[in-house]
């Protein structure tokens, strides 16, 4: 039998103490309570990242909006006429020639033109205004007399946004020719230089403006609109107009004829 009296038996807290010194470790409540707010903090850190980001492309795609209706509107209004009339002097007052019935053909009768909402956009808004300038207000100051500047102020607005804004000076340059108008000169003009009687045919359409042509070294200066209608045997300078023709390749002896 064997001899049990030299066994001690350690006490139970000795045991216990001895177990925590080499067993597993864990975390405290206050660690995880530090853990779960930075957790949380970088949560909401992202969230805010990825509102922000959102909110971005939104503000983006209407400002991308707002150039695309700013600039289609510009491009139509540089398309017309500097002026309702085809030179000098131009007209004292700004916008829409209402009386008579072709509205929007020159630049200005978009003075004061306002699309409170857009078609297909309803958010967004368009208008417009006119105004003489000159050199000596840097092209941005509204004057009150006719020049050869008109600056063009076209806003976009939006319900949530600012507005976008852009301004262009045009001047009368080349009238763009609008297919519409019913000119005298549709196809051609023969012209005849009365000194050495040799003639030349100038092909249309050409612009409505005051032009000057050269036959056999004669100039003459005529003013191709039907304001002041060509006709046969009008004469300027050397030249002779000899023959008038429509788009059908006939004479042509009246406007639009």
């Amino acid at each position: 039998m064997k001899n049990f009296q030299n066994y001690q038996i350690a006490p139970p807290s000795q045991s216990l103490e001895k177990h925590a010194e080499k067993g597993t470790s864990g975390f405290s409540l206050i660690e995880l309570i530090i853990v779960a707010a930075l957790l949380g903090t970088a949560f909401f850190a992202l969230l805010g990242v990825f509102t922000r980001s959102a909110e971005t492309r939104a503000e983006a795609e209407i400002r991308t909006i707002q150039s695309t209706l700013l600039n289609d509107l510009m491009n139509t209004i540089q398309s017309t006429r500097f002026d309702e009339y085809l030179a000098e002097d131009w007209s004292s007052t700004l916008g829409s020639e209402e009386d008579l019935g072709v509205p929007f053909d020159d630049v200005d009768d978009f003075d004061g033109w306002n699309e409170s909402a857009v078609t297909d956009y309803p958010l967004f808004s368009r208008t417009v205004t006119v105004n003489y300038v000159d050199v000596a207000g840097d092209l941005q100051s509204a004057v009150t007399g006719p020049t050869d500047y008109k600056l063009v102020t076209i806003t976009i607005g939006h319900k949530t946004m600012s507005d976008l804004v852009d301004k262009r000076v045009i001047t009368p340059g080349i009238p763009p020719y609008p297919a519409s108008n019913p000119l005298c000169l549709a196809e051609g003009l023969e012209l005849n230089n009365i000194y050495t009687n040799k003639k030349v045919t100038f092909t249309g359409p050409f612009p409505r403006r005051q032009m000057t042509f050269t036959v056999d070294g004669g100039t003459g200066t005529f003013t191709v609109d039907c304001t002041a209608c060509l006709s046969l045997g009008d004469t300027n300078g050397s030249l002779a107009i000899t023959k008038i023709f429509d788009s059908s390749g006939d004479i042509a002896t009246a406007c639009g004829g």
